[in-house]
């Protein structure tokens, strides 16, 4: 779908990556939460893996798509949809799988540096990741909007 040809370096860094992947998931018995079963770990793994995945094929379709859309309020409106659309339905499952809730009591009975460190910890991922994920939106808004001649 993407511009992107497969060839041998390109398919040889996807197994090699998985192939870590998969040492690293049988090597960590150590890291693993004693209430943590084999069999809900590799559940993880492979909803990891697969979330890899389906991201790729959001890439592609997303890239397809931008090709096709003539003008910036568009891509600027499928933008927010979809953003608008993942926030929701992320919130609306940490509230009714009481995972903000979950939170706390993670901090306090998981985490070892305190609930104080933990916060903080939230707080440094959070920010640097939403704005890496939005410099990588606005990327790809510009490149689509070059190719259409729109600036």
């Amino acid at each position: 779908m993407g511009k992107q040809k497969i060839t041998f370096w390109n398919l040889t860094t996807v197994i090699l990556i998985t192939l870590c992947y998969i040492l690293l998931t049988l090597n960590s018995n150590r890291e693993r939460l004693k209430s943590l079963t084999e069999r809900e770990y590799f559940i993880g793994f492979f909803c990891t893996i697969s979330e890899g995945l389906l991201y790729v094929l959001y890439l592609a379709v997303v890239e397809k798509i931008n090709k096709k859309v003539d003008c910036y309020e568009m891509v600027m409106e499928m933008q927010l949809v979809m953003k608008v659309m993942a926030t929701a339905l992320a919130t609306v499952r940490m509230v009714f799988l009481y995972g903000f809730w979950n939170l706390k009591k993670e901090a306090n009975l998981v985490f070892d540096k305190g609930e104080r460190i933990y916060w903080v910890l939230i707080g440094e991922t959070t920010g640097p990741f939403l704005a890496n994920v939005s410099k990588f939106e606005l990327l790809d808004l510009h490149n689509s909007s070059l190719q259409k001649g729109v600036t």
